[in-house]
Order: structure tokens, then C-alpha cells, then sequence
């Protein structure tokens, strides 16, 4: 998947896979960092990213007596 052209990529998968595979290649996505237990996650599609909802509001971490 390193050096595989586009073309070549989209015989074998998905168009919009190929797609994803070339923008994570050379490096066009963007990163939403994790924190706090919580995943960071890739953007790939930035298009996408707008209609989507982020969370409004941080989970509050547990405290050590919450389990008590």
C-alpha cells in the first residue's frame, strides 16, 4: 500500500478507500487529539467532518472513591 498507484489500488478496493489510503499516504488528514481516556480520531474526509457532531461537553473522569 506504500507505493501502489491509485489505479491500481482501485482495481482491488472500494474507490473511496483508495481515496483514504492516498490522502493518510501523503499526509492530508487531520488529527483530533484524544485526552482523558479518549481516542483521538482521524479525520480523513474534511468534508464530512463539518456535518458531523463533536461532543459539546468533556465526561467527567471517575474518581478513585467513586468506586467504593
Amino acid at each position: 500500500m506504500i507505493d501502489v498507484p491509485k489505479e491500481a489500488l482501485t482495481e482491488i478496493v472500494n474507490e473511496r478507500i483508495a481515496e483514504a489510503i492516498i490522502r493518510v499516504r501523503e499526509d492530508k488528514i487531520r488529527v483530533i487529539p484524544g485526552y482523558d481516556g479518549v481516542y483521538g480520531r482521524p479525520i480523513i474526509f474534511e468534508e464530512e467532518a463539518s456535518t458531523e457532531k463533536m461532543p459539546s461537553e468533556k465526561v467527567q473522569q471517575l474518581n478513585l472513591t467513586d468506586f467504593i
